[in-house]
């Protein structure tokens, strides 16, 4: 292990929970695109190819109420710190959640349907006044959550950009399709300059890209070896 960083615990789930649920019905379960816990850890949030969200129950493995219907594929999904949870589509909408209701709360954002080659990769910054979402035409776009506003120009990356996520200090990274990690000052949208805290942020960015690839990954293994049962 390497020095400093702290130990990767890796627990099993879910194996009773989808077959409880839509998927059931399916002869094909619908390809897990995205997770993300609620901040409280009660809550694991699923993105899906099919449309759908599903949240699930971390204690007891089950589905927590009705899948969210998003219209297009799920290419991401994540909770802010005060528990909103976003979405992002392949119909290059940014959809932010009422987890009461189970529907959409304000107005999509994005840049409409169809359009900037689909938003692949959501985040909050730490204290969650911006929403960020990275797109397939190379754009990473911020908005305030509560107002649904622009928060600030459009940040350029020069690929797709598969995902996106914020600094302690509140900079953001964007990973592009080239192999490429952007790192932006989000208050002017330059890109930051690499001091002494470069390299822990961009090894944060790069791990929580990382983690998430593999609980995506975990959950679809779950679901298989359910349905062999």
């Amino acid at each position: 292990m390497t020095a400093g960083l702290p130990a990767l615990t890796v627990v099993g789930l879910i194996a009773a929970g989808p077959l409880a649920g839509p998927a059931a019905a399916s002869s094909r379960v619908p390809g897990v695109t995205g997770v993300a816990f609620s901040p409280d850890g009660t809550l694991l949030a699923s993105g899906y190819g099919d449309g759908t969200i599903r949240l699930w129950d971390v204690a007891t493995g089950r589905q927590a109420g009705s899948s969210l219907q998003a219209g297009s594929a799920v290419n991401g999904v994540a909770f802010s710190p005060d528990g909103k949870l976003a979405s992002a589509g392949a119909d290059g909408a940014v959809r932010l959640w009422d987890l009461v209701t189970g529907q959409v709360y304000g107005s999509v954002l994005g840049v409409g349907p169809g359009a900037a080659g689909g938003a692949n990769a959501v985040t909050f910054s730490p204290d969650g006044t911006l929403l960020a979402a990275g797109f397939g035409n190379g754009t990473v776009r911020l908005w305030d959550p509560a107002t649904g506003q622009p928060g600030g120009s459009s940040l350029q990356a020069g690929s797709a950009v598969n995902g996106v996520a914020f600094g302690l200090d509140g900079k953001l990274a964007g990973a592009g399709a080239n192999g490429a990690v952007h790192l932006w000052n989000v208050v002017t949208g330059e890109p930051a300059g690499r001091g002494s805290g470069y390299w822990i942020i961009l090894a944060g960015a790069v791990l929580a890209i990382a983690l998430s690839a593999l609980a995506a990954l975990i959950t679809t293994r779950g679901i298989w070896l359910a349905r062999q049962r």
